[in-house]
């Protein structure tokens, strides 16, 4: 009981917490309290995104009417898994709480709870006016194979709505911030970058690391401020729009599911008109039909324009990864909610030998994050030496990006002979910073962050000043067109089939009149912010190197590495060596 009083008081009061596992506790008896606790919560909880209640065995039976009660209050949670917590009475609730009080649920496991075919037939009635599942299983329970088929049938009725829902967004030219930059991390080689960087994503400390070859880039993303660094998911392809426009749903309330629907059974005999008044075209995605601009469909022409369309040339606009042999659409749709407030971030760990510098200064960006790492053991030793290798990084920072935050992390903290070490460090770094900007390490009242990746100590500290003053740049909130995402995906996914690194100009410029952009000088715009935030590399300062877009940054910088390099300190291959004589 006292379990259940301080869950209940928890997530009541809690503003952070999202996913919540609390399946199979064995004991009926805590099991039960805290199935109770949850449900009580849920009615004033407005963070939580999903539950997990799997195997539990409350004493009341009438728990399901205990959670259609919470679910009728709750306009947050996406996910409730409660397979096999032998609750089968209140289902009458569940089905009104499904059917006209509850909006937001998108996936509701309850299989194996002992429900009758009158339970079934209840369940799945009420879902006629349910606009949001995705997932209703009902398996294992004693009905119909019938029931359990209906069900499935309305989840993907609502599915389609859901995908209808962010075509038409990204066709209405939806913006919202796409909530991403990119984490820079410099410094001189053996400084302890890359294990910084691991350290960083909760990766283990591994003492003998390879030195890092021209540079090496991750991905990664928080999901709520404060979590953990983690890599993104790639078992379905890239979904960059599907998240953008559900952080675009959840930021907007032009467009409600009851309407689209409607639409969707209504578009074919009643064409709708853009904000001009034009009638537009139609446009196939997800394999039903949208409206489209009338503009949006032929090459760009001298004068910078998308160009006139026709009848036979209208734009087609697809989602990787929502296609119907995809088996992870599902959670792809339910995930894109829960990831709505995620920060993403493109590392990019850069080598720190000197026969690099040059490379580096083709990479170095205004929108972003840089993270300068130096050895505190080789300050204190040779400072005059790490003080050159300091200013030469404070300094191409400055040129590069003079705005952007920059911070400063020593290194092998657990090596320092003394506390005093630390200070004496201060006092060096405070003559060299002072006419840089720097993000100082208030906590501390230091001027940088003292590390040490083998123990983590003063990693977290980092990792969230780093979050922290990111997540408020500007450009992080700036608000971006769903159709350049469209684009975006439609850039990799080609990439991809082609077994390339990177796409003419030409092309791209075609992929974005596919997806609604209409002029040249928005395409200039959008390919200018990917490369800022490090999604690819396009360089303009010729006219050849504008006509490339690098897709895969990593292939660019290895090829270029594998004629800049240090041959005494990172060897070629024979296989590297046979790649370059031919």
């Amino acid at each position: 009981e006292l379990c259940g009083l301080a869950l209940s008081q928890l997530l009541k009061g809690n503003k952070a917490i999202t996913h919540l596992f609390l399946g199979d506790l064995q004991s009926s008896n805590t099991g039960g309290t805290l199935v109770h606790a949850a449900a009580e919560s849920l009615h004033e909880n407005d963070t939580l995104m999903v539950l997990t209640l799997d195997f539990n065995t409350p004493d009341d039976e009438n728990i399901l009417g205990k959670f259609a009660d919470s679910l009728a209050a709750n306009k947050t949670l996406l996910e409730l898994q409660m397979r096999r917590v032998n609750g089968h009475l209140g289902v009458e609730s569940l089905a009104e709480t499904l059917s006209s009080k509850n909006t937001t649920l998108m996936e509701l496991i309850l299989q194996e709870n002992g429900m009758t075919q009158e339970d079934g037939d209840i369940l799945v009635e009420s879902l006629d006016e349910n606009h949001s599942l995705l997932h209703f299983h009902l398996y294992g329970n004693n009905m119909s194979h019938d029931a359990t088929e209906k069900a499935a049938a309305i989840c993907r009725r609502n599915e389609m709505t859901l995908k209808r829902k962010i075509a038409k967004a990204v066709v209405d030219g939806g913006m919202a911030p796409w909530n991403r930059s990119k984490l820079m991390v410099i410094g001189q080689g053996r400084a302890g970058k890359t294990a910084t960087v691991r350290a960083l994503q909760g990766q283990s400390f591994v003492p003998d690391l390879e030195s890092t070859i021209g540079a090496s880039l991750t991905e990664t993303h928080i999901r709520i401020e404060g979590a953990k660094w983690n890599e993104p998911r790639k078992d379905s392809g890239h979904n960059y729009a599907v998240d953008l426009a559900a952080r675009f749903l959840q930021l907007s309330s032009k467009v409600n599911l009851k309407d689209v629907e409607r639409d969707e059974r209504t578009s074919e005999t009643n064409p709708i008109s853009d904000s001009s008044g034009r009638q537009s075209g139609r446009s196939a995605v997800f394999g039903v039909t949208i409206e489209s601009g009338e503009s949006r469909g032929e090459p760009a022409q001298a004068n910078g324009t998308a160009g006139n369309s026709t009848a036979s040339n209208k734009p087609v606009i697809k989602f990787s990864g929502l296609d119907d042999d995809n088996p992870f659409k599902h959670d792809l749709l339910i995930r894109s909610r829960t990831d709505k407030d995620a920060l993403r971030f493109s590392i990019w760990d850069y080598g720190g030998q000197k026969v690099f510098y040059t490379l580096h200064h083709l990479f170095l960006t205004r929108f972003g994050v840089y993270l300068l790492i130096f050895n505190m053991n080789e300050l204190l030793l040779k400072t005059e030496e790490s003080v050159d290798y300091l200013k030469f990084w404070l300094n191409s920072k400055k040129i590069h990006a003079p705005s952007a935050p920059l911070f400063l992390a020593g290194t092998f903290l657990d090596k320092l002979e003394s506390k005093d070490d630390i200070a004496t460090v201060n006092s060096i770094l405070a003559k060299l910073v002072a006419e840089f900007m720097f993000v100082r390490n208030e906590s501390d009242g230091l001027y940088f962050f003292p590390l040490s990746n083998q123990d983590d100590t003063g990693v977290g500290l980092l990792r969230s000043e780093i979050e922290h003053v990111t997540r408020r740049q500007e450009y992080v909130n700036r608000a971006v067109s769903l159709q350049w995402m469209q684009c975006l995906d439609s850039m990799l996914t080609r990439a991809k089939e082609m077994d390339v690194s990177w796409l003419k100009l030409q092309s791209v410029r075609k992929l974005g009149k596919e997806a609604g952009i209409k002029s040249l000088s928005e395409i200039d715009v959008m390919l200018e912010l990917f490369h800022e935030l490090g999604v690819l590399v396009h360089l303009t300062a010729t006219a050849n190197l504008k006509d490339i877009i690098v897709t895969n940054a990593q292939w660019l910088v290895d090829s270029i590495s594998k004629v800049i390099r240090d041959g005494e300190i990172h060897r070629y291959s024979d296989k590297e060596e046979a790649e370059i004589e031919n």
